[in-house]
């Protein structure tokens, strides 16, 4: 007992780190000894035995007490030593690390650009689905409980989900009480303030009083709408600024609210300002919000009740206390049914439609996550790991290099006693280190990648801002920290099981056969991700082009779009007809104008249906997508769109409201409705058997409504004076004769310049409506194109790298090759076949992965097969490239060796 409490006071006295058990078992050596001295000491004053150790329990007191005190001090002191030996062996470990890196500064530069490389790709992907599918809208109360509200109806046996939906379906959903606690809706619309060369485009949002206390939102400065600022016509104009517009328009200063903003033709009250960074559940910029009803007339008002299927507001709920997303939705099918039948939809229409609500969260990875863009960056996020990979193996491929010329070194410590799990972490943390300089290099990469990718994927306005924050900078961290575990684990491990007396007798001679087939499994796993990337590359790019290729009926990069800001001003139907028509002119006279027209529809955002009889014809037949679609234009329409004529003619400036009614049929309509007939001259009356005979005077090519990818629509066109009067909104089409993009800002300027009483006039490329539709194969087409290069660099890098090794370390058995009779193209054959074997090795596992991702990949494809022979050819053929370039100079070194040289260095 006397030596163990002795053992004890000496580590004590050394402050010695001690397992938990032994802090324990010390603890109880000391209560004993403390109690054994006290009995010796009262039997040594004539006190009985048993009376001794009676007295000396009682003098020590309660000894369960006393042992879990002790213990508790023990284990804190264990506690701040166990802490103090890791910090005094962390630092030594780093200081370490860094002393061995410094002394190979060539070495640590390329692991650190393959490093930035990969961390850079994989962050730049995590910060684009970060913001598209991670983030809850900011400011958000209880997103999770707040959704979109939508319709489904089946046509042709598919169910198709509508979210924007009319003014009296979102009264439907006011009316189900028991299913939402809140009902709000929202409405982007385009705004002006300022006029003539003064005026801005300010982008606005219609919302319902009560859209900010649905999200739970509270204003930095003034207040929110109150149910007086909407649902009347004549009520006072009052606006809520973002903080952004409050920023850069009034310099954020309070003395704003009170203060007037002119819209339009109407002044608006600024009556506050919406927190910082606040857009509402989307993504999309707002500069300012106004209440539903601003700037509109009784009348119009009385229109959208009457509208059930003019569709273009958003609607969102918030779920009542305790309802599930289930029973809301089951409620709100009754009552928007209960609507339909109120507002004349037939009982057998709803029965065939079967029209359901759908309820999604207004959570990004639950609003978006069925959309292509989602889709594709999600499948690119797993993508960017993979490139993190690569670059992982390459790295680890050097450091196993690097390990065999570092095994005398190696051996010498474990000869001296390092303890090999000491050792491990000291050899890891080196490509920890250079991983971590590596993440800072792939901020820079993600500043600049970050920017590229989401130009492509967001909106012009989203994609301004900032690409790296907070949540961007742990995940780099995150990244490089596992990325120096992962690159470095496997070389520690491998390096400080040396075989000691080999070592230190033959230096750095030996490598171990275990060591080079670990490389080589390295280099066919980089081979073959890189086959996975360049297949990708190749899919996506011809998916691009078949989509690009796709015939659309018009030439959206030649055409530009113009529309008038006029905001929430009044003016009447004919006012703006007037207006536009001067438009027209002013366009017209521009001498970098080739031709300008009007029209009611906008080619892939607005259409309309209306109600057409055929003399004779009890019904007609229809599209999937219903219709018959309008649109009402000018003269010199189909030539500005690039629109043939197929058959007849197009309408013309002379065809007005006082001459024959005449239009112009696609050839879709003209095949249904007139099969094997001739369709010029036949009788359309627009707008039921009351209306007078419009005249088919021509056939027009299909042209696509809404979509790149839809089906031929039933679709005619009527001169915009003998437009319905209901008809009354206008677009300006104008082609440049130059190229469209380029000259947007020019021809609006000149177009402000010549009708300088007209609000803000807003001027865009048409393909603009376009792009966005094509941007999950653009940037899969990128994304894959960056990744594949890399991929392709790092690969042919980790190629040079363990062939240019492999050679130095064999300078001797090609020496002695060449000595006993082998030719030097024997010699270069050797190397060859070696980078062959690797690449085709890494082509049949490359091959297969990708067979193996087809299901994957295959929904994200247009009419493009995910096992398309071009593809598996490209890759191949680029990987058996790489693999002989980085096999030139190794080769020609081997080659070279002079076997007395080679034998003598040995």
């Amino acid at each position: 007992m006397t030596r163990e409490v002795r053992v004890s006071g000496i580590r004590r006295l050394l402050n010695l780190p001690a397992s938990e058990r032994r802090v324990q078992r010390e603890v109880d050596d000391e209560i004993r000894f403390h109690i054994e001295s006290r009995v010796a000491e009262l039997v040594a004053g004539g006190t009985p035995a048993v009376a001794a150790r009676e007295i000396a329990d009682r003098e020590f007191g309660d000894i369960i007490e006393a042992r879990a005190e002790i213990a508790r001090v023990d284990q804190r002191r264990l506690t701040r030593v166990r802490r103090q030996s890791w910090r005094e062996t962390f630092t030594q470990d780093v200081a370490y690390a860094a002393r061995a890196l410094r002394k190979q500064p060539g070495f640590a530069s390329i692991v650190v650009l393959v490093l930035a490389l990969g961390i850079g790709a994989n962050v730049t992907m995590f910060g684009v689905i970060d913001r598209l599918l991670l983030r809850a809208p900011r400011y958000v109360v209880e997103p999770d409980r707040l959704m979109h509200i939508a319709i489904g109806r089946t046509v042709d046996g598919e169910l198709r989900t509508q979210f924007t939906l009319s003014y009296p379906i979102y009264r439907d959903m006011q009316s189900a009480r028991d299913a939402f606690q809140e009902v709000a809706v929202y409405a982007p619309v385009e705004l002006a303030f300022g006029r003539g060369s003064e005026a801005r485009e300010l982008r606005g949002v219609r919302v319902t009083a009560n859209y900010f206390a649905t999200l739970g939102v509270r204003p930095v400065v003034g207040r929110f709408l109150l149910p007086e600022d909407d649902g009347d016509p004549v009520a006072p104009n009052v606006i809520v600024l973002s903080y952004g517009f409050w920023q850069r328009q009034f310099d954020g200063s309070r003395a704003a609210i009170g203060k007037t903003l002119r819209i339009g033709d109407a002044d608006y009250t600024i009556i506050g300002v919406a927190p910082d960074g606040f857009t509402g559940v989307t993504n999309a910029t707002v500069d300012g919000w106004i209440p539903l009803t601003a700037g509109t007339t009784p009348q119009e008002l009385a229109a959208w009740a009457q509208g059930r299927q003019s569709y273009w507001l958003r609607v969102v709920g918030r779920l009542g206390p305790g309802v599930t997303r289930e029973r809301a939705a089951a409620i709100a099918t009754t009552a928007n049914r209960a609507g339909a039948i109120r507002d004349g939809a037939s009982p057998r229409r709803i029965a065939e439609q079967g029209p359901v609500v759908t309820l999604r969260s207004v959570l990004p990875r639950d609003a978006r996550s069925d959309s292509a863009d989602a889709k594709v960056a999600v499948l690119l996020g797993a993508v960017s790991i993979l490139v993190l990979l690569i670059a992982c193996a390459n790295v680890a491929n050097l450091q196993l290099a690097r390990g065999i010329a570092r095994q005398r070194e190696v051996a010498i410590r474990v000869a001296l006693g390092i303890d090999r799990g000491r050792l491990v972490r000291q050899l890891t943390m080196e490509t920890v280190l250079l991983a971590l300089a590596a993440g800072v290099a792939a901020i820079l990469v993600t500043i600049w990648g970050g920017g590229l990718v989401r130009s492509v994927l967001f909106p012009a306005d989203i994609a301004a801002d900032r690409a790296v924050d907070i949540r961007v900078l742990a995940y780099t961290a995150l990244a490089a920290v596992v990325a120096g575990i992962i690159s470095g684990i496997l070389p520690a491990i491998q390096s400080s099981q040396p075989a000691v007396a080999d070592a230190l007798r033959s230096g750095t001679r030996s490598g171990g056969p275990m060591r080079s087939r670990t490389r080589g499994a390295l280099l066919v796993v980089q081979a073959a991700l890189t086959v996975v990337f360049l297949v990708g590359t190749v899919l996506f790019v011809r998916s691009l082009q078949r989509v690009q290729s796709l015939p659309l009926g018009m030439e959206p990069g030649r055409v530009l779009v113009g529309s008038v800001l006029a905001g929430t001003d009044r003016s009447t139907p004919a006012e703006t007809d007037a207006l536009y028509r001067r438009l027209l002119d002013a366009a017209r006279a521009i001498p970098a104008t080739e031709s300008a027209a009007l029209g009611v529809g906008l080619p892939f955002s607005s259409s309309w249906a209306e109600e057409v009889r055929v003399p004779g014809r009890d019904s007609l037949p229809l599209t999937a997508d219903g219709g018959p679609y309008f649109n009402a234009v000018s003269g010199d329409f189909f030539g500005t769109l690039g629109t043939r004529i197929v058959r007849g003619r197009a309408i013309t400036d002379a065809d007005n409201a006082g001459t024959t009614r005449v239009a112009v049929v696609n050839q879709t309509l003209a095949n249904l409705w007139w099969p094997n007939e001739d369709p010029i001259g036949r009788c359309m009356k627009v707008g039921g058997d009351t209306m007078p005979c419009a005249q088919v005077v021509g056939i027009a090519e299909n042209a696509h409504r809404q979509a790149l990818i839809e089906d031929p629509v039933v679709h005619f066109f009527v001169p915009i004076g003998q437009a319905p009067a209901w008809a009354d909104a206008r677009v300006l089409f104008i082609r440049p004769r130059g190229d469209a993009a380029s000259s947007v800002e020019a021809i609006r300027r000149e177009l402000q310049a010549r009708v300088p009483d007209a609000p803000f006039i807003a001027v865009s490329a048409l393909d603009d409506l376009v792009s966005p539709q094509m941007r999950a194969w653009r940037l899969g087409a990128t994304a894959f194109g960056v990744f594949g290069l890399l991929a392709v660099v790092v690969a042919a890098l980790g190629l040079y790298s363990v062939l240019a090794y492999d050679v130095s370390r064999r300078l001797r058995e090609l020496g002695i090759r060449l000595a006993l009779g082998a030719s030097r193209g024997d010699i270069r054959v050797m190397v060859i076949r070696r980078v062959l074997r690797v690449a085709g090795m890494g082509a049949a596992v490359g091959a297969f992965l990708v067979i193996l991702a087809g299901p994957i990949v295959r929904p994200l494809l247009f009419q493009t097969s995910a096992r398309e022979p071009v593809a598996f050819a490209f890759a191949w053929a680029v990987l058996l490239a790489i693999s002989f370039l980085a096999a030139i100079v190794p080769t020609r070194r081997a080659s070279r060796v002079d076997p007395i040289i080679a034998l003598r260095s040995e």
